[in-house]
């Protein structure tokens, strides 16, 4: 797949809407190993996505998923306030492929 980039000012929300997808709507065209991440309190992606995505991988290799909770400090965006944690959980998955 190609991606061509995309220039935002003055870009009408009609266009832009043409070109946002979400991992909902690929996730049935997946077919190598998957890791999905998220934080029990992310502010950007609603923790529903997570489980949305995790079932609509139904192509996939294989699918393994991480919910990052505030007692590890890592519930928000990216694990922020402990990104280290999902790093490391990120080289470990790498290296049980």
């Amino acid at each position: 797949m190609v991606y061509r980039p995309i220039q935002f000012d003055n870009f009408p929300e009609r266009q832009l809407n043409e070109y946002t997808t979400s991992v909902s709507d690929i996730a049935p065209m997946v077919r190598q190993d998957v890791l999905l991440m998220a934080g029990e309190e992310d502010h950007v992606i609603p923790l529903k996505e997570f489980q949305k995505n995790m079932d609509g991988m139904v192509n996939a290799r294989s699918l393994t998923g991480r919910i990052f909770i505030a007692e590890e400090q890592a519930q928000n965006h990216c694990q922020v306030g402990n990104m280290q944690l999902a790093l490391d959980g990120i080289l470990e998955w790498i290296a049980g492929r």
